[in-house]
């Protein structure tokens, strides 16, 4: 609970997304050590296994779905031996597809955007760059079917907006074009893919291979951690249920 809102953590897929040295390409080779022993369920040997998920934000006058996962199973090339368990996970929750009100698209990429299609009533809100990205990138077919098709019910934003009440998207660059974060009253952040990984946290210079700006990711990094290190800050690919807040420098999951 966040106040009068109630936040749940669903997960969508588990995948091996590749070797740490490649995702992670500045940081020391022997910086991974005291992370396997802190999150040892992100490492299947010197790769990074991380979780796919979204959270669902209820009980401020709507339903918000942040994010919607990689999407079904055999839906497209990318992880195509997934399994696709965010509709069950919803479920276990009681969030119908149907009684999703707003759908909230951090950014354009592939595992942040596959069930969209799937929430029949729901406005989706995005940053006017990612859906100019969308457009530019139509030819891809989880794009086609999760944004262009619904064009009807995309709506932009860009700066601050609340998309529900005391639910406040607010922009943080780096990584994707239009790449959003949400502040959940005054307690909860969640980040994104601000920093996809713990690590990043503790050592914000530490860059994705897949952000699109690292040396503005890493500023971003730097600033959220000034502005909200405080909060409980989670993330769609952390350990556990993605909750957690800093303890001693160090994020930690919430027990």
């Amino acid at each position: 609970m966040v106040g009068d809102a109630q936040v749940a953590s669903v997960v969508d897929t588990i995948g091996v997304l590749g070797p740490y040295p490649e995702l992670f390409p500045n940081a020391p080779g022997d910086a991974w050590g005291p992370w396997r022993e802190r999150h040892s369920n992100l490492f299947d040997g010197d790769s990074w296994r991380l979780p796919f998920r979204s959270f669902v934000v209820r009980g401020r006058g709507a339903t918000v779905l942040v994010d919607t996962g990689v999407g079904p199973a055999g839906g497209g090339d990318w992880m195509p031996d997934r399994e696709g368990r965010l509709l069950d996970g919803l479920a276990r929750v009681d969030v119908a597809p149907d009684a999703v009100d707003v759908v909230f698209i951090s950014h354009i990429h592939v595992d942040h955007v596959g069930w969209t299609h799937a929430f029949p009533r729901a406005r989706i809100l995005l940053h006017r760059l990612g859906w100019e990205l969308a457009n530019a990138r139509g030819e891809r077919d989880f794009i086609r079917r999760n944004l262009l098709e619904l064009a009807g019910r995309v709506e932009t934003v860009e700066g601050e907006a609340e998309i529900a009440t005391g639910v406040i998207a607010f922009e943080t660059p780096g990584h994707s074009p239009g790449h959003m974060s949400l502040r959940v009253g005054d307690e909860l952040v969640l980040l994104a893919d601000v920093a996809p990984h713990p690590a990043q946290l503790s050592e914000p210079s530490f860059v994705f291979a897949f952000d699109d700006e690292p040396d503005v990711a890493v500023q971003t990094r730097r600033e959220v951690l000034a502005a909200y290190g405080d909060r409980i800050l989670a993330c769609p690919h952390f350990p556990g249920a993605g909750f957690g807040r800093i303890d001693g420098g160090v994020w930690a999951p919430l027990t």
